[in-house]
């Protein structure tokens, strides 16, 4: 699947003017994840790819492993349909640092590497509601649920609302808790003047430095 792009700088002559064509003959391009993400280990990323429609190659099959400064440290898949998505497990025994995703087309003709991004230890906090099938209401009020490892229970805690756009980037939207008790549960008020769509909580404990995300769920206005 090969892509053309062909950008005009200045190669062969018509009609008095100077033209160059360049190529650009990837097949793919993997858009999730980037620079910006930090995983788990034991967590599961979700890894999309843009596949390129007018290629003229059909690639249906790839394998997708995970690199060290571009050297395979891990296959994450193997003949897996070319859709553009797939549920990856980060495996358990991973060192904690810098990583890519590689694609390659089982041929090996077409390969490509996501961004580099982080692989970090588990982040001791379990969040129980909101979960993906969560759905709430502007101006209702919810109980937001999560547990910690021990010793945590004497952390405080740091809770936000992030509104997630369709590149699965985060936009903070609502302070919910600011140095708080670690009491397992709050109560929160949905503001009414929040935007309908897809929303992330983030809870942090006053002990590490990591944001611990809960599943996206919904927000909406009354029906």
């Amino acid at each position: 699947m090969n892509r053309l792009v062909f950008i005009i700088i200045g190669s062969f002559l018509l009609s008095g003017y100077t033209y160059t064509i360049s190529q650009d003959t990837g097949d793919f391009k993997i858009i999730y994840p980037r620079q910006d993400i930090r995983v788990e280990k034991g967590e599961t990323l979700n890894i999309k790819w843009l596949n390129y429609s007018y290629s003229a190659r059909n690639i249906s099959r790839l394998k997708i492993e995970l690199c060290k400064d571009k050297k395979t440290v891990a296959t994450l898949a193997e003949r897996i349909i070319n859709n553009g998505y797939y549920e990856a497990k980060i495996p358990d025994n991973i060192q904690q640092g810098k990583y890519q995703i590689k694609i390659t087309s089982i041929n090996a003709e077409a390969c490509v590497f996501s961004e580099t991004f982080y692989i970090i230890p588990p982040i001791p906090i379990t969040i129980i509601t909101p979960d993906k099938d969560t759905t709430w209401k502007k101006g209702k009020t919810y109980t937001i649920q999560w547990k910690t490892k021990t010793p945590q229970q004497e952390a405080k805690v740091y809770i936000n609302l992030f509104r997630q756009q369709e590149d699965k980037r985060l936009t903070s939207l609502a302070k919910i808790a600011d140095n708080v008790n670690n009491t397992g549960e709050l109560k929160f008020s949905v503001p009414t003047d929040l935007p309908d769509g897809t929303y992330v909580l983030g809870i942090r404990l006053t002990t590490i430095s990591e944001i611990k995300y809960s599943s996206p769920f919904k927000i909406k206005g009354e029906d």
